[in-house]
């Protein structure tokens, strides 16, 4: 459980992710040394095998009347190439003239004795069915005997003891180098976190609205920079609460202020409203009285309207009146004047 979170924290992420890219390269690593000595101990098991050939070929030119039985013993008793291997010897057809289990047959059709047939002088590296194992063979043309001498072993006899040698070497000092770079890493990687960590507890803190605080500069790498760039950060934003702080003050004596002058303002107010209502008052008395006064001016002037239709009538009446007293008059003359005459 504690294990698991570790591995949750920055320092277990950093040590299990760098870790694993350690025993990745070292296994690389490994398998490449693995390969590169394997190659050079393969080179130098074939250079043995060719100089059991050379030392075979001297034998034959040495003794050239040597008697094939002899030659036979020779290959597939006394001439032991590692633990198991041995020389042999074919002609061009494929046949096995000496061969420690196959003596007289006929191998041409196995791909390695085909290439050797075809190649005649070289190396050779197969697969043994039989021993269900890796062979490697050099082989080599004797044209005066017209024969194609092989020597040939198993690949575990040279490789078996170098090659475990060279694992446990490499799994040693893989786990040494393992084991230097995890401490390596948990060191470093405990630097780092430590800075974050002091600074995530700073910052948990300032958010609970501690602004006092200032982060320690643990190192002088981009965790310092961020340190920095924090204290100056909250730095600021004391600042700026401080003067929020003093313009809240101002704001709340200023308000206070106004609502003394609000409440004078409302008191004011009333009175002038009921000043209003009083004058209200009295202008409606007034109001009806001059309603009255009104009403009375409109009879007044209804009744002398009457009397000016009145006169008006009376005036076109004397006016006719006097017209006909004038056609009277005229008439009177009239007749007065006839009778004169």
């Amino acid at each position: 459980m504690k294990l698991m979170q570790f591995f949750r924290t920055i320092q277990g992420k950093m040590v299990a992710g760098f870790g694993a890219i350690l025993v990745c390269t070292i296994i690389i690593l490994g398998l490449i040394t693995y390969l590169v000595a394997k190659n050079a101990l393969l080179e130098s098991v074939k250079a043995e095998l060719d100089n059991h050939i050379a030392q075979f070929y001297v034998f034959l030119e040495a003794n050239p009347d040597m008697d094939f039985d002899v030659i036979q013993r020779l290959c597939n008793k006394e001439l032991i190439i590692g633990e198991k291997g041995f020389i042999f010897i074919v002609d061009p057809a494929g046949n096995l003239l000496v061969h420690k289990h196959a003596g007289g047959e006929n191998w041409a059709g196995k791909p390695h004795i085909k290439k050797i047939m075809q190649q005649k002088n070289g190396q050779i590296r197969f697969f043994s069915p039989l021993a269900h194992a890796y062979k490697i063979a050099s082989y080599k043309y004797l044209e005066e005997f017209n024969w194609i001498v092989v020597a040939s072993a198993f690949e575990n006899d040279f490789l078996a003891k170098p090659r475990a040698t060279l694992i446990k070497t490499i799994v040693l000092a893989g786990l040494l180098i393992t084991g230097f770079g995890g401490w390596f890493i948990f060191y470093f990687s405990g630097l780092i976190a430590r800075g974050i960590l002091n600074l995530a507890g700073i910052i948990k803190k300032v958010a609970e609205g501690d602004l006092s605080l200032v982060a320690d500069k643990l190192s002088n790498d981009e965790i310092a920079d961020a340190v920095f760039s924090f204290n100056a950060l909250t730095s600021n934003f004391g600042d700026i609460i401080f003067n929020i702080r003093g313009a809240a003050e101002k704001v709340s004596t200023s308000s206070q202020e106004f609502s003394a002058t609000a409440q004078e303002v409302s008191a004011t107010a009333s009175e002038v409203a009921n000043s209003i209502q009083i004058i209200a008052k009295g202008i409606g008395v007034q109001a009806q009285q001059t309603e009255d006064v009104s009403k009375n001016i409109e009879e007044t002037v209804a009744s002398m309207k009457l009397v000016t239709a009145n006169s008006r009538d009376s005036a076109t009446a004397s006016e006719q009146a006097s017209e006909q007293a004038h056609i009277g008059g005229d008439a009177v003359r009239n007749a007065v004047d006839k009778m004169t005459k």
